[in-house]
């Protein structure tokens, strides 16, 4: 949601604040839409992805969240911020308090014509992320990346190639 000069107006700020809060997100679900509450979802594994992702992500579980970068930077997309404060509530929560979290960097291969570039690339979107984290109280236990391996969509046009420049959240 967007709105000009969002501080100016507190009746609007008021609204966004609230549609984008767990209760507002909660009727966007129950109104058949979906919502950006975050979930624990397991993931099927493919035996081609890097042995080490195996191992670290064999018992935990993917948050519904990804971080999104814009090409070629550490540049997080518009939603990231929001992110941060949602998955810090999350982390939270009485259920989550025992959990640890751990981040995952990736990139598209259209963003550099040198694999190691690509590799610092998701390094540096993930220390980003882990950085904000930490800042708020929330330490990873487990950072890294893997450039530009296992997209989660198809690298031939620009949305797809969007989707694989992400720092995914898990937890243990």
């Amino acid at each position: 949601m967007y709105a000009p000069e969002l501080n100016s107006n507190k009746d609007v700020k008021s609204f966004i604040e609230f549609a984008l809060s767990e209760s507002g997100q909660n009727i966007v679900d129950a109104s058949g839409f979906i919502s950006q509450n975050l979930q624990l979802k397991s993931v099927e594994m493919d035996a081609r992805f890097p042995a080490e992702y195996l191992k670290l992500t064999q018992r935990g579980q993917r948050l519904s969240l990804n971080f999104r970068f814009k090409k070629g930077t550490t540049k997080p997309d518009n939603k990231a911020m929001r992110d941060i404060a949602r998955l810090v509530e999350f982390l939270s929560k009485k259920e989550n308090k025992h959990k640890k979290v751990m981040l995952f960097g990736f990139a598209d291969p259209s963003e550099s014509k040198h694999p190691a570039f690509s590799l610092d690339l998701s390094t540096y979107r993930v220390d980003w992320v882990s950085n904000l984290l930490v800042q708020n109280g929330i330490d990873p236990i487990r950072v890294r990346a893997y450039g530009d391996a296992i997209p989660v969509a198809s690298n031939e046009d620009a949305g797809g190639r969007h989707k694989n420049r992400r720092v995914e959240v898990w937890l243990r």
